[in-house]
């Protein structure tokens, strides 16, 4: 069905991995950039909503495409993390746990 993607366990974990990252870019202290938050944020939510969107592609092709997004935003989901570190928004094991 059409939300058969509710059921997939990868696009259950990547909603997960979304809402902790939103959580943590919450958190960053006031005086850190909006921008990475937004950043991080949104990166986290294209994740869950390419593992969906390849779902329910009916083409194979589309689906590999939509899945190489979901590929790409956890890259920079990860660096915008390693970054967040970096200037002291994020902890170390925030970071892992991400």
């Amino acid at each position: 069905g059409i939300l058969g993607y509710r059921a997939l366990k990868l696009w259950q974990r990547a909603l997960d991995l979304a809402a902790d990252a939103h959580r943590l870019a919450h958190a960053f202290p006031d005086a850190d950039q909006p921008a990475l938050a937004t950043d991080l944020r949104r990166a986290a939510a294209a994740v869950p909503s390419a593992v969906a969107a390849s779902s329910l592609a009916l083409d194979p092709a589309d689906q590999q495409r939509a899945l190489q997004s979901a590929t790409t935003a956890l890259a920079r989901l990860e660096t915008l993390a390693a970054l967040a570190e970096r200037l002291g928004a994020l902890s170390s094991a925030d970071t892992s746990a991400l």
